[in-house]
């Protein structure tokens, strides 16, 4: 299977697991069953609904508001003289603008709303969301929730998030809620999100599914965090399992901060001012883990100063969510989101290049990498109250946990396949072995034949590179101690020629290993041939280096040499984008010339050699450099 077709099951996968999500985190969510009634001027009226049906209605629409008063449920006759305003719910007090001024988000607040139905029903609820940041709640005169503490002071609120459903004795006629708010902690003041009204057992249905969803993605995503954790510490060069197994766990961590709230259930009393702290965290640490996830996964690619920049400030931003008042890291959250967001889109348009390059993996993780960036802006944009959908962030970041959790599991796979079918020739290669040494017992000739051609095949791959199939560095250094026997008998020029492949670290890091190693295996092969055609030897030294011997050719000849070879290895037009030189593949050589190889050791040949290929890097690459060794003289 291509690597193509791969990518293309992973799309599949991912886009399975997102619709499965949306099906089951939207499809079943109370929003969709909802009746859109609007309250008008503070008031609702219920009188047609039918409640046979088990219907829930969304609180939405114009509830009655006084700013920075906190008022009682018996009060409100007496304050009929007053201005009354109405605000939008559900929406931030800060977005509203009263008597021309525009609202802060810190300060306090009374809410009202009138609900008439004649057609008393019983085992009606209220579902309230998570306030911002305390509340008490009164239906028809009696306090039915408080939610933290409230006050008209810094000094006397005490902030918490606790969402629930509360039962409610609905009465004929009019009903009454009155909703006292103070916020002295967040940058976002009142409610951002619905309040639903109707049947309890609806209400709580939808609650525990909710619960039960967020504990069972915390849950595995905890896990597979846990697995690649455990990948770390057995490769800790594999510092993407690392970064993503960390990711998991913001993700668990932020899993039971939102929607219900499930860390309030799991801890009782759960201290809010450390809550706040750890919310912080994933916007201020867990995105721009990501940032470093995709710059390690991706080095190639995404520049290497911006894995560096997020690298170094993570243990800044740490300190300063760990140290600085809830106040100042909060209000300075609205700001931090435009390098977060700017960060974001760098990193998706790196991810973009890296598929249109054929990266492995990039292709998949551009569609859901751009799912991941769009769900960020979108609840960015809907917690300032700047658009009203949906929460979404959520999916966005289960679905590139999980087509970046299978694409590395994928690659962690293929190498195991590659390691079981390397066991399985070494198994043939043994039950050949075995099978040879069960003919033993043949006659003396066939088995003597046998190990010859067996020990010659063996001397053969003892002589021969591996990877390219020519002469290694051990052949070159016998043929270099031999050379004055195969030298013609009337010449004493020796020339050797050091090569390397030029930007090779890059062309890995860019098109990866395997094709790094095609690319040393089409120089081995085309620089042997063009040695073979003019009686030159050809090794390879190590890694992309390689180097050459010629015998009794005089200067002019060993530099013409060079040159052919040298436009012969660009003229194989192996691609390579990050090359500074030229658009493919290029080689930089460096020859030292010998006019009396009686007079000059081996070591100093090559030493000259290695030094003539160290000038022509630094001038440049692409290039011949030359030097000479002759004879002493008397008088020198």
């Amino acid at each position: 299977m291509t690597g193509k077709h791969r990518d293309k099951k992973a799309i599949i996968l991912v886009l399975l697991v997102l619709v499965v999500g949306l099906i089951a985190g939207c499809g079943t969510g109370i929003s969709n069953k909802a009746e859109h009634l609007y309250v008008s001027k503070g008031v609702l009226n219920l009188d047609e609904v039918k409640w046979n049906d088990s219907p829930i209605i969304k609180l939405d629409g114009e509830w009655e508001f006084h700013w920075q008063k906190i008022i009682g449920p018996a009060e409100f006759a007496s304050k009929l003289e007053e201005l009354t305003h109405y605000l939008q719910v559900p929406g931030l007090w800060n977005n509203a603008v009263i008597n021309g001024e525009k609202l802060p988000p810190e300060g306090y607040g009374t809410f009202r709303l009138v609900i008439n139905s004649s057609n008393v029903q019983t085992g009606i609820a209220l579902k309230m969301p998570a306030v911002y940041s305390a509340y008490k709640l009164w239906w028809n005169g009696e306090l039915v929730i408080d939610n933290g503490e409230i006050g008209t002071s810094r000094e006397l609120v005490r902030a918490t998030r606790e969402p629930g459903v509360i039962s409610l004795p609905i009465q004929q006629n009019e009903n009454q809620l009155v909703l006292q708010v103070a916020n002295f902690e967040y940058y976002r003041g009142g409610l951002n999100k619905s309040i639903y009204f109707g049947s309890k057992e609806l209400l709580l249905k939808e609650r525990n599914f909710t619960v039960i969803r967020d504990m069972f993605l915390a849950g595995a995503v905890f896990v597979t965090g846990l697995f690649y954790l455990g990948l770390y510490f057995l490769r800790k060069s594999e510092k993407v399992a690392l970064y993503f197994a960390i990711i998991c766990m913001f993700f668990v961590l932020r899993s039971l901060l939102i929607n219900e709230v499930v860390i309030s259930i799991l801890i009782s009393d759960f201290d809010w001012a450390i809550g706040n702290r750890l919310e912080a965290a994933f916007s201020y640490l867990g995105v721009p883990i990501i940032f470093v996830f995709f710059s390690e996964l991706f080095h190639g690619v995404i520049n290497q100063r911006f894995k560096k920049l997020w690298q170094w400030s993570l243990p800044l931003l740490a300190l300063f969510v760990l140290t600085a008042p809830h106040k100042v890291y909060d209000n300075l959250l609205l700001i931090y989101f435009i390098p977060l967001v700017l960060s974001g889109i760098y990193v998706y348009c790196c991810i973009v290049k890296a598929a249109l390059l054929k990266i492995q993996g990039a292709f998949p993780l551009s569609i859901t990498g751009l799912i991941f960036l769009v769900s960020g802006i979108n609840d960015i944009l809907l917690n300032y109250g700047v658009v009203k959908t949906y929460n979404i962030f959520t999916y966005g970041l289960v679905l590139l946990i999980i087509s970046k959790g299978y694409i590395l599991l994928r690659g962690y796979v293929q190498a195991f396949a590659q390691i079981e079918k390397l066991a399985e020739e070494n198994k043939s290669m043994y039950m050949n072995i075995r099978a040879l040494n069960d003919n033993l017992e043949k006659t003396v000739n066939d088995r003597t034949q046998e190990l010859l051609a067996a020990n010659e095949k063996l001397k053969c791959l003892s002589t021969l590179d591996g990877l390219t199939g020519i002469p290694n560095r051990r052949v070159f250094e016998e043929v270099m101690g031999q050379e004055k026997e195969l030298a013609p008998k009337n010449s004493t020029h020796l020339a050797v020629i050091m090569l390397d492949i030029d930007f090779f670290k890059e062309f890995n890091d860019l098109y990866g290993h395997l094709n790094g190693d095609d690319c040393i295996k089409k120089v081995a092969q085309a620089l042997y041939a063009y040695a073979l055609e003019n009686g030159a030897f050809a090794a390879r030294y190590g890694g992309e280096e390689f180097v050459l011997i010629l015998q009794g050719k005089n200067q002019e000849a060993v530099a013409a040499f060079a040159e052919q070879l040298r436009q012969r290895i660009e003229g194989l037009c192996i691609p390579h984008s990050l090359s500074e030189v030229s658009k493919y593949v290029t080689i930089s050589l460096g020859v030292c010339w010998v006019t009396d190889k009686n007079e000059t050791s081996i070591k100093k040949v090559l030493d000259e050699a290695d030094k003539a290929l160290y000038q022509a890097k630094q001038k440049g690459r692409n290039r011949i450099c030359a030097v000479g060794l002759y004879p002493k003289t008397p008088d020198s």
